[in-house]
């Protein structure tokens, strides 16, 4: 009895987890893109200056 509850309890906070990772995906990701968007954006004006 007491192994089920134990299983039922570390199954719900593996989905807690699992939920959690997905509210929080969408934020990293969006970050991720404006991370290399400002770092693409400083290569190509370090690359202009560098032309120039």
């Amino acid at each position: 009895m007491s192994y089920w509850d134990d299983k039922y309890s570390e199954e719900t906070v593996v989905v807690k987890i699992l939920k959690f990772l997905k509210d929080l995906l969408p934020r990293i990701l969006s970050y991720f893109i404006y991370l290399l968007h400002d770092l693409l954006r400083f290569l190509v004006d370090t690359f202009r200056g560098i032309r120039r």
